[in-house]
């Protein structure tokens, strides 16, 4: 995490930025699994190879939108679909889930 916020908001310079993953905390997870990307009972590991499969260059530049939407609308209890920008993508708010 300390590494993905140091390129990520801090503009630290790196050689490469594929080996900084994803933080896949439990918004994370969340989010993955009802977007349809992992399964439910996914693995931190298998979490993290969806992350470098979607954006291999820089797996970790989705960790912030992800925990974002997680915190924000894709709650444990209640989730805000109508409101989240990811509303037309996701199976989970259109019903398909």
């Amino acid at each position: 995490m300390a590494a993905n916020i140091l390129a990520r908001d801090f503009k630290i310079p790196f050689a490469d930025h594929y080996s900084i993953d994803i933080s896949a905390d439990r918004h994370i997870r969340r989010v993955f699994t009802r977007l349809g990307l992992t399964a439910a009972n996914a693995s931190l590991e298998q979490v993290i190879y969806k992350a470098r499969t979607l954006h291999p260059r820089f797996p970790g530049m989705m960790d912030l939108p992800c925990w974002e939407i997680g915190r924000n609308w894709c709650k444990e209890h209640d989730p805000e679909c109508s409101v989240c920008y990811m509303k037309d993508l996701c199976p989970t708010a259109n019903g398909k889930k």
